[in-house]
């Protein structure tokens, strides 16, 4: 039986720039054969999105939910990844899915434009899931923007509460302390010579440049192994 992984986040949370970077990852690679689940790749325009982060190109957001079906390198069930659309998540159209999910991965920009309505998002879709049932946690994005190379909240465990000393998450405690020790602090593109790996558009965009992503495979490596577990 397959097993299936939810990203569930609002929009501009960056689901799809850490969907591409995570299946190329080495945490990944261990444990998914990108071969065989190529053609799958292809279809979910993940492929296409890698590309479009090699060539400097923003990735582009789901207008709807997008599928990807992955072959694990070991005996085991197959492995679907969903990435629901940000607005199905807000107003909760996608409610059934989470009955359907073996797990659900949370996404959220650190302190992006948007924080407040993806943290609502987050906090309103814990309360619906049973821990007994479904395994859950959350990824925690465009933490370069915010965070220094050095800074220890990248190898720091949710357990810690690590996140208590940013004032962005006070209101949001008791939604970070469900997640228990689940909690990954991740990048988009991560850094280069110190600095984030990104051009600054005229409008504010940030353009991928010589990208070395941060922790964007450990989320779905702990939940490919607790699905085979």
């Amino acid at each position: 039986m397959s097993k299936r992984l939810l990203l569930w986040g609002d929009t501009q949370s960056g689901k799809s720039t850490l969907l591409t970077t995570a299946i190329f990852s080495p945490d990944v690679k261990q444990l998914i054969d990108t071969g065989k689940s190529r053609e799958s790749l292809y279809a979910a325009g993940i492929l296409n999105a890698k590309r479009a982060m090699e060539e400097g190109r923003v990735v582009p957001g789901t207008a709807d939910r997008v599928d990807v079906d992955l072959v694990p390198l070991a005996d085991g069930d197959p492995i679907s990844i969903r990435d629901i659309r940000g607005l199905s998540a807000r107003d909760l159209s996608e409610r059934p899915s989470l009955d359907e999910a073996s797990g659900v991965l949370f996404v959220v920009e650190w302190a992006g434009p948007t924080f407040q309505n993806q943290m609502a998002t987050v906090a309103q879709t814990v309360d619906l899931i049973s821990p007994k049932t479904i395994k859950f946690g959350l990824a925690i994005t465009k933490s370069e923007r915010i965070l220094l190379k050095e800074d220890a909240a990248w190898t720091a465990r949710g357990l810690d509460r690590w996140w208590e000393k940013y004032p962005c998450w006070k209101d949001y405690s008791e939604a970070m302390r469900a997640m228990g020790d689940c909690i990954w602090v991740t990048s988009a593109y991560g850094y280069h010579d110190r600095r984030p790996a990104a051009l600054l558009g005229e409008f504010g965009d940030w353009f991928p440049y010589k990208t070395q992503p941060i922790n964007v495979g450990r989320p779905f490596a702990w939940f490919f192994k607790e699905f085979a577990a």
